[in-house]
């Protein structure tokens, strides 16, 4: 590689940098100027009517839209502005992680080849699609469940009262932290799909593991959800939906490969 060569890359790799750079700013703003939207999106687990008052969140009339029956609170001056400053960051870093990576594969993609060039697409496609659907089913189930739980404790009715009075700061950073580790949990599939194609594992070889599969997943879940049974089995049900599709998949490549060997050997 030359001099000039080397150049060229440079600046095309500046650009791009440029690109992902401006677009996090404006997705920044953008999302910090809306943070009491997102934030009431984020407590939707707390509303009386979850349903009704996520379909009119964006409602022009205030009040068609549900109130939180939940009270927080903010305990330092600053709390309140850097918890949706943090927040906002969050989501935008969810969002362009899309965006970065298509630079990304534009960058390398001239270095590539076709076949290299698919399999890079389709991983990230696929990790992303994997990653927004745990992030869904996260905040959908397994949020509400363990909202629920933990607010079991509150007393109203006993000898004393115990209520709860949360900190914002603290509620956002639990409920980012649980439902990114969903996310992160519904890259399994990558991660058979990446053992499969390096040939390390074989369809023989995870049915024979299946058991210690069955224990992984529920381990997984214990450790990536709240500490309510009810939780952890929604967490644990996908992962070995995964398991099983994995399983099917290549069952079915193999019984594909193997008929068209067959239909090669008639031919020949």
């Amino acid at each position: 590689m030359n001099f000039f060569s080397f150049l060229k890359h440079t600046v095309e790799l500046k650009v791009r940098g440029m690109y992902t750079f401006l677009a996090f700013l404006f997705t920044w703003g953008l999302f910090f100027y809306y943070a009491e939207d997102t934030l009431y999106l984020l407590m939707n687990p707390l509303v009386s009517l979850p349903n009704e008052s996520f379909a009119n969140i964006f409602s022009e009339k205030p009040e068609e839209i549900a109130k939180i029956n939940q009270n927080f609170i903010f305990t330092k001056v600053t709390e309140a502005f850097f918890t949706e400053l943090r927040f906002s960051f969050l989501l935008t870093l969810l969002w362009t992680i899309p965006v970065m990576l298509y630079q990304i594969w534009l960058f390398a993609k001239p270095g590539l080849y076709p076949k290299e060039s698919e399999i890079f697409s389709s991983f990230c496609v696929a990790s992303i699609s994997l990653f927004f659907c745990g992030v869904f089913f996260g905040y959908t189930y397994i949020l509400p469940i363990a909202w629920h739980f933990f607010t079991n404790f509150e007393m109203k009715d006993a000898l004393f009262q115990l209520r709860l009075e949360a900190k914002i700061s603290d509620f956002v950073d639990i409920a980012s932290t649980w439902i990114c580790l969903v996310g992160i949990l519904f890259q399994y599939p990558i991660f058979l799909g990446f053992l499969l194609m390096m040939g390390w594992v074989s369809s023989k070889t995870l049915v024979e593991r299946r058991k210690f599969s069955c224990l992984s997943a529920f381990i997984l879940a214990a450790c990536f959800s709240p500490p309510d049974i009810l939780s952890q089995v929604m967490l644990a049900i996908p992962l070995l939906l995964f398991y099983e599709l994995a399983i099917f998949l290549l069952l079915l490549q193999e019984r594909l490969k193997i008929a068209s060997e067959e239909g090669e050997e008639k031919k020949g």
